[in-house]
């Protein structure tokens, strides 16, 4: 037990040895034989976020777009009667209206008189959840770039076409 013993005190001494001296220039010449890899990464991504915002601000940039389209989702397709449909045809009552619940400012709406006998909203381009009421035909109009066709029998009475608050389209 006690050659152990020895042994371990003789290893002991022989790793114990006094603190190296370190003078700021041996660490300053290090450094400069040593390149710092982490500042061109982070100067590489300042400058590719540099890039990225300035084509995002750029008008009409297919950036600004694209990632509105990652980052925004469309609110769910509403619950009811003839929901997330491409279209859809109501026959009207004595005053109809058809309202789109959200202005957009990009967004399309095309009014034809018709012979028919039902007031139809059908959503050429873009996405749209349609709800038909007695005397009301909603169209939840989501996608900013929708265009529609809202056709209106010349023999109804009374269609109004409204967008948000505001009337577009009398027909008395």
């Amino acid at each position: 037990m006690m050659h152990i013993d020895d042994e371990v005190l003789a290893l002991l001494r022989h790793l114990d040895h006094p603190t190296p001296e370190v003078r700021a220039a041996t660490i300053i010449a290090v450094a400069r034989e040593r390149p710092l890899h982490w500042v061109r990464w982070a100067a590489t991504i300042v400058l590719a976020l540099a890039v990225a915002g300035g084509a995002y601000a750029l008008p009409g940039s297919p950036l600004r777009s694209w990632i509105q389209k990652l980052t925004h989702k469309a609110p769910p397709a509403p619950q009811g009667h003839n929901a997330a449909v491409p279209g859809i045809a109501v026959t009207p009552g004595l005053d109809f209206v058809v309202h789109f619940t959200r202005p957009q400012p990009t967004a399309q709406i095309d009014v034809v008189l018709t012979e028919g006998a039902e007031v139809e909203v059908h959503a050429v381009t873009g996405t749209a959840g349609f709800r038909a009421g007695t005397d009301t035909l909603i169209v939840d109009n989501w996608d900013s770039r929708a265009t529609f066709d809202v056709r209106i029998p010349r023999a109804a009475p009374r269609v109004q076409v409204v967008v948000g608050d505001r009337r577009i389209w009398p027909r008395e």
